[in-house]
């Protein structure tokens, strides 16, 4: 059985965490399968769903790994390429870390650690409204 379930969330863009993970438990606690995988996605070049300790610290730590490993300061041919608008940083680091997570779930749960949590990051420079797909397939 495969049941998909779409979630909007507006977001600020430049980097905003958001955790996902207590609508999804919403979501899974109603649907029709006890065991599975479950499959989060965001159809977007500039977002991604990771994994990860949802806490101030952490969140912090990610930024700053956000500016160390793509900086905003660097200078994108794609950038002009959209006549200046600038987002290219938003697209490389998307790329990165990717638009999705696949989590299997047992009597309902998710196997994720103690700490660990679904997360959007919205890389865009402006705020977005995003698409979500949350998938369950399973028994």
């Amino acid at each position: 059985m495969v049941i998909s379930h779409s979630m909007k969330i507006q977001t600020e863009g430049k980097g905003q965490i958001i955790n996902l993970t207590p609508q999804i438990n919403d979501y899974l606690f109603n649907v029709e399968i006890t065991n599975g995988l479950l499959c989060v996605a965001v159809p977007a070049s500039t977002a991604s769903i990771i994994t990860m300790e949802y806490e101030d610290g952490v969140e912090k730590d990610l930024r700053k790994l956000f500016e160390d490993l793509v900086s905003s300061r660097k200078k994108f041919a794609h950038d002009k390429a959209l006549g200046g608008k600038g987002n290219g940083v938003a697209h490389a680091r998307a790329t990165l870390f990717g638009p999705s997570v696949t989590v299997p779930f047992t009597n309902r749960k998710l196997a994720l650690s103690v700490w660990e949590q679904i997360i959007l990051v919205d890389f865009d420079l402006e705020p977005r409204t995003r698409e979500v797909v949350v998938t369950f397939v399973g028994e």
